[in-house]
C-alpha cells in the first residue's frame, strides 16, 4: 500500500444553534465542571458499562503501547499485556464487552515491519483483532490478516453491540491510490457475531459493507442502544477527501444511510450515542482549520485540532462542550497550567460514564520540538 494510513487516535480518530436542552445521560459542561489528569502517553480506551473498569493503551518503556486498566476512580492501575506472549508490537483500538469478560483489541503482526512510533496508538495495517480476558490471563486471536508490505489489510476500531453478541470494526482491502479523495484506500464496514466455543471467542457470520460513492476510509465508532444501527466516519461522498471525514448512522437492518454532518473541511468522528440513543457527542475541527496539507504518515496531526462536541441524534441541536483551543476558557488555562503550555490540542477518542456525569478522553498536543504527545483526562460534570 502505498499510502500509510494513520488513524483518529483513539486514532489510532460543526456548528449549529446551541441549547441547554439534554437528557441526563448526556454529559453537558456546566461552569463547575472539573478536569483531572489521569495518565500520559496514552492511546485508545473504552469505559465498561457498569462503570467499574477503565481500559486504556499507553506506551511503554520499548515505545510500544500496551493494554493497561484502572478503576473509575484511576486507582488499581494494571498493565495486562506487558511481558506478555501475544503480539508484541503496537496495541490499540479497543473495546470492552459489556459482560465485561473480554476485551478486544488491535495487535500488530509480529513479522511486520517496524513503524515505529508512526503507528501510533490506533494502528490499522498488518494487525489483527484479538480477545483477551479482562484479568489478562488468556488471550486468543480473532482474526487472520497476513502482513503484506505492498497492499496492507488490516483492521481497526472494534466496537461491541450493547448486548455483546456483535462485533463491528472497521477493515482496509489492501488496495490504495494517488487520489486525496482515496489516499488511504478502500475500507468497508465488517460486522460479525462474538461467540464463546469450548472457552474460547470466535467471530461467526462475517459480512463487509461498502457505503457511498468512493468506498474511501471509514472508522467504526459505537452501535446504537438498541443495536440496530452503527455510528462510523467516513469520507463517502465523490472526491471528498480524507481530512474532510462526516458522521453516519447506518441502519443495518434496512440498509439505511443517514449523513449527519457535511462541514466541507471539518474532520468529524469518534461519535458515541447517550444511553438513551437520543444524543451523539463526537469530536470535530469545526472553526479550528481543520484542512491538513499533506496526508501521509503522520504529518497530519501537525495541523490537527478538535473539540468535543453533542447534538441530537438527527443532527440538530449542536453544542461545542469543550474550549482547549480558545484562549482565555477555562479549559484552555487548566490544559496550559496543568499539562503543557501549546496552542494545539485535539480531543481524540472518548467515553461517557454509565450516569454520563463524567466523561473519559484521550487528548493530543503539540510541543516546540514538534511532536505529538497525548494525556488521559477525565472530565467531571458534577
Amino acid at each position: 500500500m502505498n499510502a500509510r494510513p494513520v488513524f483518529l487516535l483513539a486514532i489510532f480518530f460543526a456548528l449549529g444553534a446551541c441549547t441547554r436542552a439534554a437528557p441526563p445521560t448526556i454529559p453537558t459542561r456546566e461552569p463547575t465542571a472539573t478536569l483531572m489528569l489521569l495518565d500520559s502517553s496514552t492511546g485508545d480506551l473504552d469505559w465498561s458499562r457498569d462503570g467499574k473498569t477503565i481500559a486504556y493503551t499507553k506506551r511503554t518503556r520499548d515505545g510500544y503501547f500496551d493494554l493497561w486498566t484502572m478503576r473509575a476512580d484511576a486507582s488499581q492501575k494494571q498493565c495486562l499485556t506487558c511481558n506478555k506472549n501475544f503480539a508484541r508490537r503496537q496495541r490499540g483500538g479497543i473495546a470492552l464487552r459489556p459482560q465485561n469478560d473480554w476485551i478486544v483489541l488491535v495487535a500488530q503482526n509480529d513479522d511486520a515491519p517496524d513503524p515505529g512510533l508512526a503507528a501510533l496508538a490506533s494502528i490499522g495495517l498488518n494487525v489483527n483483532l484479538w480477545a483477551l480476558k479482562t484479568d489478562g490471563s488468556l488471550a486468543s486471536k480473532l482474526t487472520d490478516v497476513p502482513t503484506d508490505v505492498r497492499a496492507a489489510r488490516g483492521v481497526t476500531q472494534p466496537r461491541f453491540s450493547r448486548d455483546g453478541k456483535r462485533l463491528a470494526w472497521a477493515e482496509a482491502l489492501g488496495t490504495a491510490s494517488n487520489t486525496r479523495a482515496r489516499a488511504w484506500g478502500q475500507w468497508a464496514i465488517a460486522l460479525a457475531d462474538f461467540v464463546i466455543e469450548n472457552n474460547a471467542p470466535a467471530l461467526k457470520n462475517i459480512r463487509r459493507v461498502q457505503l457511498g460513492a468512493q468506498h474511501g476510509f471509514v472508522a467504526t465508532h459505537d452501535w446504537s442502544p438498541d443495536d440496530r444501527a452503527i455510528l462510523f466516519s467516513g469520507n463517502l461522498q465523490a472526491g471528498q477527501p480524507v481530512y474532510a471525514s462526516d458522521l453516519y448512522e447506518y441502519a443495518i437492518a434496512t440498509e439505511d444511510l443517514t449523513r449527519l454532518t457535511r462541514a466541507p473541511d471539518d474532520w468529524d468522528a469518534h461519535a458515541r450515542y447517550s444511553n438513551d440513543g437520543k444524543k451523539i457527542v463526537w469530536i470535530s475541527s469545526a472553526g479550528l482549520n481543520g484542512a491538513f496539507p499533506d496526508l501521509r504518515a503522520t504529518a497530519w496531526q501537525s495541523r490537527l485540532k478538535t473539540e468535543l462536541w453533542t447534538m441530537a441524534r438527527d443532527g440538530s441541536n449542536r453544542e461545542r462542550l469543550t474550549f482547549f483551543n480558545q484562549p482565555g476558557a477555562r479549559d484552555f488555562e487548566w490544559f496550559q497550567k496543568n499539562v503543557a503550555p501549546t496552542n494545539q490540542v485535539a480531543v481524540l477518542n472518548h467515553a461517557a460514564s454509565p450516569d454520563g456525569k463524567k466523561i473519559l478522553a484521550n487528548l493530543a498536543y503539540a510541543v516546540e520540538t514538534g511532536s505529538t504527545r497525548f494525556v488521559l483526562v477525565m472530565l467531571d460534570l458534577e
